[in-house]
């Protein structure tokens, strides 16, 4: 149970991650390309899938897709809070 809260959490930042404005909270000083959002994108589709699987191995099909929507609403929440305390970036130069 606790793996598919993981990969759902971990998932969820990359999805998050393949967004400008949040990679550039992240990486300020770095630009995102269209390669990377994709790829970021991918990785975090592929993860959802994964801790999908991993609830539903572990409880079932019934029950392993109402665990891994509680999941995904607890990582994306928790993903949000994440860059909510980072702030924003600064549009002020130096």
């Amino acid at each position: 149970m606790i793996v598919g809260l993981l990969i759902t959490f971990v998932a969820s930042g990359l999805v998050s991650l393949s967004m400008n404005r949040h990679y550039r909270q992240v990486f300020p000083n770095d630009s995102l390309s269209d390669q990377k959002k994709y790829s970021l994108r991918a990785c975090g589709y592929v993860g959802w899938v994964s801790g999908l699987a991993a609830c539903v191995i572990a409880n079932g099909v019934g029950l392993g897709v109402v665990w891994f929507t509680a999941f995904l609403n607890v990582s994306v929440f928790g993903v949000a809070m994440m860059f909510a305390v980072r702030g924003r970036p600064s549009r002020r130069s130096t």
